[in-house]
């Protein structure tokens, strides 16, 4: 049973990372400000994560470039860890559509001046997702993903 739920987890994990996505979008009115914003930051020795991590959910290129493959993915649960790599091949963007999640929950939590951690929970569902990030070179990059869901 604990195969099953790992494998559908793992199956359901790039709609999760679009749940992250979906329910950090900032607000549209002034999205093109923003994206001007975020590739002055990209292009700049020291970048911002927080207009980092506006690119990176919105701009699938972006996304794809700013992924440390393989990703390390890692299923946690009372019953056992798994590990999965993913490669870039197997990488799914989604594009986000406006609007909010109501019951989304997303933290950032910067842990030291190179590493954020971005944790990811949907109320009343189980899912619970943790993304690291570290700044490698003045890049900041997806580095592995942490999944507590039931």
């Amino acid at each position: 049973m604990l195969f099953l739920s790992i494998r559908t987890a793992f199956r359901y994990f790039p709609a999760l990372l679009t749940l992250l996505m979906f329910g950090c979008s900032a607000n549209q009115s002034s999205r093109n400000g923003d994206t001007t914003r975020a590739t002055a930051a990209v292009s700049s020795k020291k970048e911002d994560f927080g207009l980092f991590f506006k690119k990176f959910q919105s701009d699938s290129v972006f996304q794809l470039s700013r992924v440390s493959f393989p990703l390390k993915a890692e299923a946690k649960s009372d019953d056992g860890d798994s590990t999965r790599l993913v490669d870039k091949k197997d990488w799914t963007y989604t594009s986000i559509i406006s609007g909010k999640i109501d019951r989304g929950i997303i933290h950032k939590k910067k842990l030291s001046a190179n590493e954020y951690l971005v944790q990811c929970q949907v109320s009343d569902t189980g899912i619970e997702l943790d993304y690291h990030f570290i700044n490698t070179d003045g890049k900041w990059q997806l580095k592995y993903v942490e999944d507590y869901s039931d």
